[in-house]
């Protein structure tokens, strides 16, 4: 069984809808933060290559301007965070930095 298929198959047409809306505004998506009803795991994001987000768009017929790439950092006491962020908005050192900065607010 493939863990990304099965994950992939579970999105529904408004959920990519929304996903697009967010990464072509806001650029990016942190697991674990919910954001305006938007909360992806861990292991969402994982499985979000740039091919397999053109491809959950094909399936809906969406099109988007949107150069995904996830990264991730480990951070003591929270362990792995994901970011997907949207490269014609943030670059790399900046998406480390939304992402540097979401760990240091789970502090408070």
């Amino acid at each position: 069984m493939n863990m990304c298929k099965d994950i992939f198959d579970s999105y529904k047409k408004n959920d990519v809808k929304q996903l697009i809306e967010r990464l072509e505004t806001v650029g990016y998506v942190i697991d674990g933060q919910e954001k305006n009803g938007l909360y992806y795991s861990s292991t969402q994001l994982k499985c979000m290559s740039d091919e397999a987000f053109a491809e959950l768009c094909n399936k809906y017929n969406f099109s988007c301007k949107v150069e995904l790439l996830t990264i991730g950092n480990y951070y003591p006491y929270y362990g792995n965070i994901l970011i997907a962020f949207n490269q014609r908005i943030h670059n790399f050192n900046a998406a480390k930095k939304i992402l540097d900065n979401y760990a240091i607010t789970l502090a408070y």
